[in-house]
């Protein structure tokens, strides 16, 4: 790649607008919790929910995080700066 193409390359990638959160507010309190190692049980009495609904937010976080583990989506959020 010449130097020039090299040049214009960069100046795209800088000019590129910023990637969106992918998760709300809510799910990422629930990855904070997750990644201090409580269980979804004491997610929910912590934040008075169902255990299900805590299961719901941790699927949505999965999705959104395109993976397929609680370590898989705390090391994509780690990378990302998203905790």
């Amino acid at each position: 790649m010449s130097p020039r193409i090299a040049r214009a390359v960069l100046r795209e990638l800088q000019q590129a607008p910023a990637q969106p959160d992918p998760l709300s507010p809510r799910e990422r309190q629930l990855l904070k919790l997750v990644d201090e190692g409580l269980t979804y049980k004491q997610i929910a009495e912590r934040l008075s929910v169902s255990p299900h609904t805590v299961h719901s937010h941790i699927k949505n976080i999965y999705d959104a995080l395109h993976a397929r583990s609680r370590a898989e989506a705390l090391a994509t959020a780690r990378s990302r700066g998203l905790l």
